[in-house]
C-alpha cells in the first residue's frame, strides 16, 4: 500500500507596505505571529505563542494603545443586554 506524503509549505509573508497600500487593513488567519514585542497586552482573537502574540481567528487586526485584538471577519449576532430588555419590555407592556 502505497502513501503520498506531503510537508507543509512556508508561506510567504505579505509585507506591511504592500497590505497598506491595497486594503488599509492588516489581515491575519490564525496561526499567524502578529508581533514578537512583549510591551503589548492580548486581547480578543489573540493568544501567547512563545513569547509571540499569535491570532486565533481570522480577522483585521485592531490596535488600541497596548491593547491588540483581531476583529473577525465572521461573526454571529450577539444581541446586548440593552435589546434583550427593551424586546421583553415591548413585550409585557
Amino acid at each position: 500500500m502505497a502513501v503520498d506524503m506531503r510537508l507543509p509549505s512556508v508561506r510567504k509573508q505579505v509585507t506591511d507596505s504592500l497590505l497598506s497600500a491595497t486594503t488599509g487593513k492588516h489581515l491575519v488567519v490564525p496561526g499567524d505571529v502578529i508581533t514578537s514585542d512583549t510591551g503589548f497586552m492580548r486581547g480578543h482573537g489573540t493568544y501567547m505563542d512563545e513569547e509571540k502574540l499569535t491570532a486565533s481567528v481570522a480577522g483585521e487586526v485592531e490596535r488600541v494603545n497596548k491593547l491588540i485584538c483581531v476583529r473577525p471577519l465572521k461573526t454571529r449576532l450577539t444581541p446586548a443586554c440593552r435589546s434583550v430588555e427593551q424586546e421583553i419590555s415591548l413585550l409585557y407592556h
